[in-house]
Formats: structure tokens, C-alpha cells, sequence
């Protein structure tokens, strides 16, 4: 059905699903550990096959309800979303290691621990993934199916939060 694109997001106990939703179309993302999305859809992120990365950012330039500019705004987001998962591959492959050294897995509660909310706070205010042009960040939980976090921005507030880490909902 023709719409307005819109990334839609649910939480179940066990998965975070995406609809990526365009005009035209709908794709559906699942994940079980760890999903950003950020203002592009993930044909754009980078990939395996540079040259499909190359073939959707030339076909995204190409469509003319787009408009000028939107190539940077694409890019853009593609960074801070990359910088985001960056963050969270360091801090898995940070854990990794630490379970490794002690022979055990991460468990708080009875359940494996995730990242701590303090820590992901700061990953969602840190240069690039929140910039001067961000009006909202959310963190979802989806074992608990909440929001964790949510902060909305006014007009060139963002840059005032950079280096915060306890923020109130």
C-alpha cells in the first residue's frame, strides 16, 4: 500500500522486529541482541558487496521525490549508525574477551546482561550519532517490552548534552 516511509519498531520478550517502511514497499528486520536504526534504510548500510552499497546509493540519487541534498542526509545517517554499531561490536567483543578470562557468561538476574543503560545513553549522545540536526533518541528494551530512555531535543539543544551520562527520562 502507497504511504509515507516511516521505521516502525516493536518489542516482543524475545526480538525487536523493524518494519522499514517507503513509499511504495516494506521490509521486515529482526534481531534478537542488539538493532539501530537511524534515517536510511538498511540497503544503504554498508555491506559485503560494495558494489550493491554503490548500486542503491545510485538508484536513491536517481529518484526524483527525494530532492536535492538527500544524498548527504543518506550518508549522514549511514555514519551514525555505523559509529553506534562500532560501540556496540567493541563492547561485545569487550565482554567476549572478559568471559573468556573467566570462563563464565554474563549474567545478571538470571538472564545474560546487556550493555548498561548509562552506557548506552552516552553511545546515543556522543558525536556522530547525535548531532545538531537530532530531535529524538529512545532506548528499548525489548526483554521487558519499555522504552528505557527517551529524550527528545529543541532546536540546537543536542550540542548542550554531548558528555552527559545520567540524563532523566
Amino acid at each position: 500500500m502507497s504511504s509515507t516511509a516511516a521505521y516502525l519498531i516493536f518489542c516482543t520478550g524475545d526480538e525487536t522486529v523493524i518494519l522499514e517502511k517507503d513509499r511504495k514497499t516494506a521490509k521486515i528486520l529482526r534481531s534478537s541482541d542488539f538493532v539501530a536504526v537511524t534515517n536510511h534504510d538498511v540497503s544503504y548500510d554498508v555491506q559485503h558487496d560494495a558494489e550493491h552499497t554503490e548500486t542503491a546509493h545510485a538508484i536513491h540519487a536517481k529518484n526524483p521525490f527525494l530532492g536535492v541534498g538527500m544524498q548527504d542526509i543518506v550518508e549522514e545517517s549511514i555514519d551514525r549508525k555505523g559509529c553506534l554499531v562500532a560501540r556496540w561490536e567493541s563492547w561485545s567483543r569487550e565482554q567476549g574477551d572478559k568471559n573468556k578470562r573467566t570462563n563464565r557468561r554474563s549474567v545478571v538476574g538470571g538472564q545474560e546482561a546487556g550493555v548498561p543503560l548509562g552506557r548506552i545513553k552516552q553511545w546515543m549522545l556522543e558525536y556522530p550519532t547525535s548531532n545538531e540536526e537530532t530531535h529524538f533518541v529512545c532506548i528499548m528494551d525489548p526483554g521487558k517490552g519499555v522504552f528505557r530512555w527517551v529524550r527528545r531535543f529543541e532546536e540546537s539543544e543536542v550540542q548542550q548534552a554531548y558528555g552527559e551520562t545520567s540524563l532523566d527520562v
